[in-house]
């Protein structure tokens, strides 16, 4: 069924693949060492790991709602990716295209769409433009600037990246949907669970 999908969606929309080839093939033509560097710097605000440490620095740090709002949006924009990356399971351009691609840095997996690091920096720009709009706009232009990395590294697609900038929105906007319900669950439990660690420290025969 899967399978029979892809191959009608890519028969359907083959212009799509012969416009990001000749997008990329014409991008990769200003490759230079100092913007490569550059780019690869920009790359890495994308990662994973990074975007976790800012959910939870906002989460402790700065306001509760915001980092709630931004760490499960985040959540809910990998499990998204993961499933359209297992549906759609497009090469990334280097992959296909060995000769005329070369890719400059190494990517998580051999799939590329969506753009992961794009849909996740544009969770953040989303997420922040709920509560501090000055502050988004300068996200906005890091998270343009992820998603064009991405391209000019070789690692994926400029539909990719669309997709994945897409994929952030959508991902907040679910989350938005039951956030708050979440977000009142955890601010009771916090309070129980204090609670109930001074009850069981006044009373050690409960534990």
């Amino acid at each position: 069924m899967i399978k029979k999908l892809r191959e009608y969606l890519y028969g359907k929309f083959s212009f799509v693949s012969r416009f990001d080839f000749w997008f990329l093939s014409n991008l990769i033509k200003i490759r230079k060492k100092y913007i490569t560097l550059f780019f690869k710097f920009i790359s890495r605000i994308g990662d994973w790991w990074f975007l976790t440490l800012v959910s939870v620095f906002v989460l402790v740090f700065v306001n509760v709602d915001f980092g709630l709002l931004l760490s499960i949006s985040l959540i809910v924009q990998t499990i998204f990716q993961k499933i359209i990356k297992i549906i759609f399971v497009r090469k990334r351009p280097y992959i296909k295209y060995r000769q005329e691609i070369k890719r400059l840095i190494v990517p998580p997996d051999r799939y590329s769409l969506p753009s992961g690091h794009t849909a996740a920096v544009f969770v953040l720009f989303f997420a922040t433009n709920q509560f501090y709009f000055i502050p988004s706009l300068i996200i906005l232009i890091f998270a343009v600037l992820v998603g064009f990395s991405r391209v000019y590294l070789g690692v994926h697609y400029l539909t990719d990246v669309l997709i994945g900038v897409l994929l952030g929105f959508v991902s907040v906007e679910i989350t938005k949907l039951f956030y708050k319900y979440v977000l009142d669950f955890v601010k009771h439990l916090i309070p129980f669970l204090l609670h109930l660690q001074s009850f069981l420290i006044i009373n050690p025969e409960f534990v």
